[in-house]
């Protein structure tokens, strides 16, 4: 009775909002083992409020979503057990954890076959508390922890039918001692591997951000040398998809899907101060370009982010401007024009750079080669001005006139000139985003001139008949004057 008692005071189930069928929120008040807690077969948010949870968790019901917030998690691992604290093997499940640590495992902090979405933020997977399993069997006889590691992503171990990878992204996390002392081949503070592709339809790209790597044997371990699957998976495939490292500590990352070399031959120590590329499979190995046009970003990355982009010039001092790569043009944005509060300014500045324009009133300059720039999202930029970096081959040497369309007006009004170097490189600068038009012509029809001509007043009728009136006595004054004057002379 004392235990129902206890989890009445602690479990809320949501009985309104959209969600509120098979769905249930808890709210810890004080430390609770998961056996209290029940099996997790239905979408469920734990709010630890600081408590510990004490013992692991299986998802194996399709679908359905686990969030944990603010919780610590001790999975109570023994002598000669192999604990995993979650476990998710469910077709479309998803595992949220915010502010998480989880201790005391053996395998696996969190341990993932098929799923359709994992987010990990500010968390931490400490193996401090890992204990010895004993010595394993077969391949890894000789090994005394196995396959410890903080997050083991094993795709498709186990999957009977197709399913897709969402997301994955782990970010503002720690991993430290992970296999501190012990040898083991595979284990590592993250590994990530595609263990069976036949039924993985798609797979998004993995994200590991702003993370901290602390005493481990392996910061991170990509594929396996063991591939498995009824097609031919094999161990190349294992490292078949893209990794984006950005801003985490230094790390150790192996190559466990390249060929049959020593370790030390596919492990590099990787500083993703600016952002990594990997795709094993694919050769890919590129970090952020660094010249001298500034850090380059290559925003047709899946996980590209403006505003991630923006923070990071902002806080490099080697660099005072910012490149966005967008294949056939790229912006540049000095560090010195971003704006404070660029995070309410448009998220996307992507252009159409085209001979065509979707708008009606300026299908009339769709001719003589006119050129027509449309902004994808209209307002105000996250810089005072940003510059349009394009090649114009057929324009090469000459000038054109830059012109805004007014959708108010809907007139065109003129902006600048621009000017085509001899390769045919041209950089527009814009200070918003709108509707422009490049042309070698003048656009705008010139108004006749304004002619300032002197103006004539004439003056009222009163005045003209006061002016008639005083002539009129001024004559007749000189006239009576005049006979005066010949009378005086006639009688002298």
């Amino acid at each position: 009775m004392k235990k129902a008692f206890k989890l009445l005071g602690v479990l809320v189930v949501s009985l309104f909002g959209i969600n509120a069928v098979n769905a249930k929120v808890i709210d810890m008040t004080e430390d609770m083992t998961s056996a209290e807690i029940g099996a997790i077969t239905e979408d469920t948010t734990i709010n630890g409020n600081g408590h510990t949870i004490t013992g692991t968790f299986s998802i194996r019901t399709s679908g359905i979503d686990f969030v944990l917030n603010n919780v610590n998690i001790d999975a109570n691992a023994s002598d000669e057990t192999e604990v995993i604290a979650i476990d998710i093997r469910a077709i479309g499940a998803s595992l949220t954890l915010n502010d998480v640590t989880i201790s005391n495992y053996t395998k696996a902090g969190i341990y993932a076959e098929q799923f359709a979405s994992i987010v990990v933020d500010g968390s931490v997977f400490d193996g401090s508390r890992t204990v010895d399993i004993g010595e394993g069997s077969g391949s890894e006889a000789t090994l005394v922890k196995r396959s410890a590691a903080g997050i083991d992503i094993n795709i498709g171990n186990s999957a009977s039918e197709d399913f897709a990878i969402e997301k994955i992204e782990i970010v503002n996390s720690e991993f430290r001692n992970v296999l501190a002392s012990e040898s083991n081949t595979t284990g590592g503070g993250i590994k990530v591997k595609i263990k069976d592709k036949t039924h993985l339809t798609s797979m998004a790209d993995v994200v590991i951000k702003n993370n901290v790597f602390k005493d481990n044997v392996r910061d991170l371990v990509i594929g396996t040398d063991s591939p498995k699957g009824s097609t031919e998976t094999t161990r190349l495939d294992t490292g078949d998809f893209n990794i984006k490292l950005f801003g985490n500590s230094e790390m150790k990352v192996v190559n466990n899907s390249s060929s049959e070399v020593e370790e030390v031959d596919r492990t590099e120590v990787i500083n993703s101060d600016y952002l990594v590329t990997l795709n094993y499979a694919q050769g890919i190995n590129s970090v952020t370009t660094e010249d001298e046009t500034g850090m380059v970003f290559d925003v047709n990355s899946e996980n590209f982010s403006l505003s991630d982009s923006l923070s990071i010039i902002s806080a490099n001092d080697d660099y005072d401007k910012l490149v966005l790569d967008y294949g056939t043009y790229s912006i540049t944005i000095n560090k010195e024009d971003i704006l404070e509060n660029s995070q309410d300014t448009v998220t996307d500045l992507s252009l159409n750079i085209s001979d065509e324009t979707e708008v009606a009133e300026l299908k009339e300059f769709a001719k003589d080669g006119n050129i027509f720039i449309s902004s994808v999202e209209s307002g105000l930029l996250p810089a005072s001005k940003i510059a349009i970096n394009v090649v114009l081959e057929g324009y090469a040497g000459k000038e054109l006139n830059l012109y805004y369309y007014n959708p108010e007006t809907k007139k065109l009004e003129f902006v600048s000139k621009v000017n085509v170097d001899d390769a045919g490189n041209a950089s527009i600068t814009l200070e918003h985003y709108s509707d422009y038009v490049l042309s070698l012509s003048n656009l705008i029809e010139e108004e006749a001139p304004v002619i300032d001509e002197p103006v004539i007043e004439n003056p009222s009728t009163n005045d003209n008949v006061m002016l008639y009136t005083i002539t009129g006595v001024v004559s007749l004054i000189g006239i009576a004057c005049s006979v005066v004057y010949f009378k005086k002379k006639l009688h002298n």
